[in-house]
C-alpha cells in the first residue's frame, strides 16, 4: 500500500475521531513525524494556486494606487486651472488699474 495513502488515511481517522478539533493537515504532519518521514512538497495546482492569488492581490493593490494617483491628477488639475483663472483676473484688473493711473497722470492738478 501507499504510504502517501496511508499517511491520509490515518490523518483523515484521527481527524475524525478528535471531533474537529485538530486539523487534517495538523495531524497529517503529526504522522509525518512519527513515521520520520519527510513531508511532500506542495502539489503544482497548489502553488500555481497560491502564485495566482499573490498576483490577484498585488494587482488589485496596484489598481488601487493607480486610482488615487489619478484622482490626484484630477485635483491638481483643478488645482492649476483655477490659478490660471485666477492670474488671467488679475491681469486684467492690472491693465485696467494701469490705464486709470495713464489717465489720472494726464489730468492736470488745479493750484490753490
Amino acid at each position: 500500500m501507499n504510504p502517501e495513502f496511508l499517511v491520509v488515511l490515518i490523518s483523515g481517522l484521527l481527524s475524525a475521531i478528535a471531533g474537529g478539533l485538530a486539523s487534517t493537515g495538523l495531524v497529517r504532519k503529526l504522522v509525518y513525524r512519527m513515521l520520520k518521514k519527510e513531508l511532500p512538497r506542495k502539489t503544482y495546482s497548489e502553488r500555481l494556486s497560491e502564485l495566482t492569488s499573490s498576483l490577484a492581490k498585488g494587482s488589485s493593490g496596484v489598481d488601487g494606487v493607480l486610482r488615487e494617483m489619478a484622482q490626484v491628477a484630477k485635483e491638481r488639475e483643478a488645482s492649476v486651472k483655477e490659478l490660471e483663472e485666477g492670474l488671467t483676473d488679475l491681469e486684467k484688473r492690472e491693465k485696467e488699474l494701469k490705464e486709470k493711473i495713464a489717465l489720472l497722470q494726464n489730468v492736470p492738478i488745479p493750484v490753490a
